[in-house]
């Protein structure tokens, strides 16, 4: 007699006897780590992957303790910490290619995620806005020195929350003031040197003392939303303006909106910002306020004439 039990298991999408469900998700993970290396995959994405995967399976001890409310629930809980629609379909879609690993190796009936509604994402992308000069040292002053540290760096380099938390003294010339981006931590995977003004190279000379190894990080942690939130209001910052919130990526928005004001040219910034792209350094990160259009419309005199050359 045909044992029926098997098949209707998977068609309900729960495991059967001598697949993973009682695999230790850690360990699953590891192997899927290897896995994506395995592909070629670029070291940013690996990382940021397995930190996803890892999030959304939580302090499950079985994998078959990950379940579509169990999933549902994780993704709120990064709602609650500000994490955008975008981010956490973005979540969502690692959270599926590990499971889709794992039925693609027969090691898993069903790819749980697949019940899972991403989010929606109604219009545009939220809106992100540069801190002004005053608003960013009012943050510097009031948020402690570990965390003003970081706020500092990223808004005087513009480097990204994954390659801050990968920076190692090693990394920083203090002499030469220049910060290096390795290219393993890189979003573009390209190695890049980025100056560093003088504040700056202070603030990281104090900090760093004669104890640091060059192999130790630059920093124990980056903030995480809530924490900004708390130091942005500690420092009298409107979170939400009618120009855009003011999240850490903002910290980068900031960099590229001060470039602006120091009259760098668009493509010395495309370098600095390492875009790909003018329009993205342009359009997305510049963001100049109507005052700045006023200080340059205010140049424009068609009333009164301009001497003629004397031909010579």
């Amino acid at each position: 007699m045909i044992d029926i039990v098997p098949t209707l298991l998977e068609a309900a999408g729960l495991p059967v006897e001598g697949q993973s469900a009682d695999a230790k998700p850690k360990d699953l993970v590891n192997e899927y780590e290897q896995e994506l290396q395995r592909r070629g995959s670029s070291v940013v994405h690996v990382r940021k992957s397995v930190h996803r995967v890892k999030t959304l399976l939580g302090k499950a001890k079985r994998l078959r303790d990950v379940t579509p409310t169990t999933i549902r629930n994780a993704l709120a809980r990064l709602e609650a910490k500000d994490a955008t629609p975008a981010t956490q379909n973005g979540y969502r879609l690692a959270l599926s290619g590990f499971f889709g690993w794992l039925v693609r190796e027969g090691r898993w009936p069903s790819n749980p995620v697949k019940q899972v509604s991403p989010a929606k994402v109604n219009g545009k992308t939220r809106e992100r806005r540069a801190l002004t000069e005053k608003e960013l040292r009012r943050l510097l002053q009031a948020a402690p020195p570990h965390r003003a540290l970081v706020y500092r760096v990223a808004a005087t380099t513009g480097l990204r929350r994954s390659e801050l938390a990968a920076l190692r003294w090693a990394d920083v010339d203090l002499d030469e003031a220049v910060l290096r981006v390795r290219a393993s931590i890189s979003k573009n995977g390209k190695e890049a040197h980025q100056p560093l003004p003088e504040g700056t190279v202070a603030a990281l000379r104090a900090a760093r003392g004669e104890q640091q190894l060059p192999s130790a990080p630059v920093f124990a942690a980056i903030p995480l939303m809530p924490t900004l939130r708390k130091d942005l209001e500690a420092a009298k910052i409107e979170y939400v303006t009618e120009d855009g919130v003011a999240d850490f990526h903002s910290l980068r928005v900031t960099y590229a909106t001060m470039l602006a004001h120091a009259g760098v040219s668009l493509v010395q910034a495309q370098v600095l910002m390492r875009h790909s792209d003018p329009k993205l350094t342009a359009n997305i990160y510049t963001r100049l306020q109507l005052h700045d259009g006023h200080a340059a419309v205010a140049r424009i005199d068609i009333d009164t004439p301009r001497r003629r050359r004397v031909a010579r």
